[in-house]
């Protein structure tokens, strides 16, 4: 059975727990991967080309033209682009943008609900009406996104790509092509695939592409014989690998309010997963040390009996004393309260909570009509959401389903790959089945 962990935001009160770890009916790692990609996960990550930073004549080209422009152009400007070139040259594994990006959304004292967090919704189950009850849509999505986890983690999970020409460049061809080229120079042969691309290639690749690296090994972009060769080779660009370093943070991770700038922290190891239903917050192991899943049917079980529990939270319409409510409040009286709520002995059971893989809130929302399913996956209720995580889940009662995302982390990219990977997943091959609710094989 899985016990709550009490949540009490007021700052007098002791939070409890009973955190189940000794789970049954396991589900082997073999069978868990949302799919299993050609191409390595990381593939392209080593020939990634570093973000440079412009000419500062070109930025000053995005302006309208006035004094001010040529005042900084032959003041201030040339030493400040300098100094950032020179900013820039220390972070080869990173670029100029990533602390501005960090520090733009970590220093911002307001509240994350309705400045930050962003959410998305799922269509509705197209299986069938059955498959749209809450728990039954909870747990699909619960499976399928431990399937999305275990891919990524084992490199299973196939490359984020821009693809401009989805129906010629996103097919087996060209990752078997790009399969040929050595990771040092995979993103420049994405670059030119279609100016590569012929008739019969499937049939031809062997012949023409068996020493790729004499074809692609001595281009440097930006070094070509002159600007019209340059401009022809990147009129045929076709797809564009994307830097996938965000998608660490997906899981396991979350914000933690601090004085003056916030903090994201990662715990790759936690296995648990945080269930807020009424205001309460239950949490129970879903992946064992062996990084076997829980049984399907176990995790329905467990999230039937948390959906049946009565509130134990203290709730009206102008007060509520569940502790997700300080995720919700400005950033430094967020420090305020957890600051307290450690002092007086809370520290373990707030590392629960953000140590999570991730949320999953059974929301009390029982509309589907979609200005008020928004505003609940936007907004809350605040007591019943941990705004703080890298995303919570959210199924209400009508079975509609969505993500709720702490920006800071990333941006939209790895979220929505995510969201539509696991919504196909669920709609493929779902984990659980209607009948069971009824002790029905499936």
């Amino acid at each position: 059975m899985v016990l709550p962990f009490r949540a009490c935001a007021s700052v007098n009160s002791h939070l409890w727990l009973h955190f189940k770890r000794n789970l049954s009916e396991k589900i082997p790692s073999s069978t868990k991967f949302i799919h299993e990609s050609y191409l390595s996960t990381d593939y392209f990550q080593k020939s990634l080309p570093h973000l440079r930073v412009p000419e500062l004549s070109k930025t000053l080209e995005r302006y309208l033209l006035s004094q001010l422009t040529d005042d900084f152009m032959e003041g201030a400007g040339p030493q400040l682009q300098t100094s950032l070139v020179n900013y820039d040259k220390q972070l080869p594994e990173s670029n100029y943008v990533s602390k501005i990006w960090f520090d733009m959304y970590l220093k911002d004292r307001r509240p994350l609900v309705l400045t930050h967090n962003p959410a998305l919704v799922f269509k509705d189950s197209a299986i069938g009406a059955d498959y749209n009850k809450p728990t039954i849509r909870a747990t699909n999505m619960v499976c399928s996104s431990l399937r999305f986890l275990d891919a990524y983690r084992a490199g299973k999970l196939k490359p984020e790509v821009y693809h401009l020409n989805p129906r010629k460049s996103d097919t087996s061809t060209f990752e078997r092509f790009i399969g040929l080229l050595p990771h040092s120079i995979a993103t420049y042969g994405a670059y030119i695939f279609k100016a590569l691309d012929m008739p019969s290639m499937e049939a031809r690749m062997t012949k023409c592409f068996a020493r790729p690296c004499s074809i692609l090994s001595n281009i440097k972009i930006g070094d070509f014989p002159d600007a019209s060769y340059a401009v022809a080779l990147f009129a045929c660009l076709t797809a564009f690998p994307l830097d996938m370093s965000q998608f660490d943070n997906l899981f396991n991770s979350t914000r933690i309010a601090a004085p003056e700038q916030d903090e994201l922290r990662k715990f790759p190891e936690s296995r648990h997963l945080a269930v807020i239903s009424k205001g309460d917050i239950f949490i129970f192991d879903i992946i064992d040390e062996k990084g076997c899943h829980l049984n399907p049917r176990q995790i329905l079980a467990n999230l039937e009996f948390i959906q049946h529990q009565p509130a134990r939270t203290q709730r009206t319409p102008n007060r509520s004393s569940g502790l997700g409510i300080i995720t919700a409040m400005p950033r430094d009286m967020a420090v305020m309260a957890r600051d307290r709520l450690e002092s007086l002995g809370n520290g373990r059971n707030l590392d629960l909570i953000d140590s999570a893989l991730f949320v999953l809130v059974l929301s009390e929302e029982t509309t589907d009509h979609f200005p008020g399913v928004l505003s609940d996956m936007v907004a809350g209720p605040a007591d019943s959401r941990w705004f703080d995580k890298s995303f919570s889940l959210i199924v209400n009662q009508s079975g509609t389903a969505g993500i709720n995302f702490e920006h800071s982390w990333g941006d939209g990219v790895a979220v929505l790959r995510f969201f539509n990977e696991i919504f196909k997943d669920t709609e493929l091959k779902p984990a659980v089945h209607p009948d069971v609710l009824s002790g029905t094989d499936s």
